[in-house]
């Protein structure tokens, strides 16, 4: 798809249905604005760079806010791949409307033919960072003080993954499958907001129809669904399949598959051969929980657990289930 064609290009909404993408840009990408970039926006620190593209903090000069401005690379100006895959992310980010996904201002086109995504400045951290915190928190802890702490931490983590899960879900009613769902792409903001990030490699689809792989696959090995490493058909269990890992590294405490050789991760993937399936510090994971990874993480996408719909309402029922088991115990013994 050539900048030139963005006009005519579809996109599916929530009915099956196409709009034209015009509808989704407005008119983002006419020729008026390409000069526009450098007299409106103020570049400061770099906060985030990637395959390609980099994110910046910057000043948005004529409304006074300070604001995130996600630039292609200098680099990959001429790369027509990386132009394309820049120019989806944003229509895709403009065509979701959810507290979730970070809201896009603008998209501007500057005289040296570079792409600039203006968007919301989220502040906070990653679910990485999250992760990296536990890790630290329980370093010289006793079992029991660990029990005691994981079992309050472990709630607060899986109510930000059923808000990461309502995020995704909302994208596959639109018909967009993310594609590379991982602690390092959600954002947990300042006030207890959570964010879906890098749209990048997202992917629109029609209907019911499953997509075929492409020969160069690409997201992160780790976090990919069998079947797309495989080149074979995908659909919405695929990212139902990512986010059991995440949920994986949420629960124990450590990752699916560690990185290594990519190579190696892609045999022990295609066979479902996961790390230990035990908490990291011996915390007893509850086995409704387990399950519910297990079933999400199935090779097979006919026995998987069939959308995040169902994977959310897992969660949630098993969650009151412990907390009313919980309250029962606190009265028995008179707390």
């Amino acid at each position: 798809m050539s900048e030139a064609s963005v006009d005519k290009e579809k996109l599916p909404d929530g009915g099956g249905k196409t709009q034209d993408v015009s509808d989704v840009f407005g008119r983002l990408l006419e020729e008026p604005r390409l000069q526009e970039f450098k007299g409106n926006y103020e570049l400061h620190g770099i906060i985030g760079r990637g395959g390609y593209a980099e994110i910046w903090v910057a000043k948005d000069l004529q409304n006074k806010r300070t604001v995130a401005v996600k630039s292609l690379r200098e680099d990959k100006v001429e790369d027509q791949q990386a132009r394309n895959a820049f120019i989806q992310e944003a229509r895709l980010m403009l065509y979701l409307q959810h507290p979730g996904i970070v809201p896009v201002y603008d998209f501007f086109k500057d005289s040296g033919g570079r792409l600039h995504i203006i968007m919301k400045l989220v502040l906070g951290r990653t679910l990485d960072d999250l992760l990296n915190q536990a890790h630290e928190e329980y370093k010289g802890k006793t079992p029991r003080e660990i029990e005691s702490k994981e079992r309050v931490q472990m709630a607060e983590r899986l109510k930000i993954f059923l808000k990461v899960c309502d995020m995704v879900a909302y994208a596959h009613e639109k018909h967009v499958l993310h594609r590379d769902l991982k602690p390092a792409n959600i954002m947990l903001g300042k006030q207890d907001d959570v964010y879906v990030m890098d749209w990048g490699i997202a992917e629109p689809h029609e209907g019911d129809e499953p997509i075929q792989a492409p020969e160069d696959t690409t997201g992160t090995v780790c976090y990919l669904a069998p079947e797309i490493i495989r080149r074979k058909k995908y659909d919405e269990r695929s990212d139902v399949y990512s986010l059991g890992l995440v949920l994986f590294d949420l629960v124990y405490l450590h990752p699916a598959f560690v990185q290594m050789d990519e190579h190696l991760t892609c045999y022990y993937a295609v066979r479902g051969k996961t790390s230990h399936r035990k908490h990291e510090y011996g915390y007893r994971v509850p086995n409704w929980l387990r399950l519910v990874i297990d079933h999400a993480i199935w090779l097979d996408p006919d026995k998987r657990t069939p959308s995040v719909a169902f994977l959310m309402e897992q969660i949630r029922r098993g969650m009151a289930y412990d907390a009313s088991l919980w309250g029962r115990l606190k009265r028995l013994i008179g707390l």
